[in-house]
């Protein structure tokens, strides 16, 4: 799995709406998005 960090909701936003079958958790108050990114499994927050 790789772990990306966007530095604004704009980067996050756009590599979300990228991602396939993306699924928001919330932990300790931070949302983190998983998924797959071009064939990868991927965690985005």
């Amino acid at each position: 799995m790789i772990g990306l960090i966007g530095a604004m909701d704009v980067e996050v936003e756009r590599l979300r709406a990228r991602m396939e079958n993306p699924v928001v958790e919330t932990v300790s108050g931070t949302d983190y998005i998983r998924g797959t990114l071009m064939g990868e499994d991927v965690v985005l927050a």
